[in-house]
């Protein structure tokens, strides 16, 4: 299992990668939402300890969710120069998150939750 600190991790590691190797900066506003999809899937904690449920690696972790949050996001931050990069960084930020779920955990992911 892979905590909090190491989906950061493995975001940026992600978001570093592409600056090397394509040769392209990423906007300040791109690395905030690559390392908030790197930890969004796991707010369904907040849920589960607020209101005592067990919902978590349901809906927030699977492919549905990892397409539906960039479309929300490019739709709510359309005057924003950079809104593709955004939405962009946050799907890969998800994924990142679902990646490394899928190879730290023995019993796995319902990716078509």
């Amino acid at each position: 299992m892979v905590f909090a600190f190491g989906h950061l991790i493995g975001a940026w590691l992600i978001g570093k990668s592409y600056e090397k190797w394509g040769k392209k900066k990423i906007s300040r506003y791109g690395w905030f939402f690559l390392l908030i999809g790197g930890i969004l899937p796991d707010a369904d904690f907040l849920i589960d300890w607020t209101i005592n449920t067990d919902l978590h690696r349901t809906f927030s972790h699977s492919i549905f969710f990892m397409l539906l949050i960039p479309i929300i996001v490019y739709f709510m931050f359309y005057k924003l120069q950079e809104r593709k990069q955004v939405s962009v960084a946050i799907g890969v930020g998800i994924f990142t998150h679902i990646f490394l779920d899928i190879i730290s955990s023995s019993h796995g992911l319902m990716l078509l939750w």
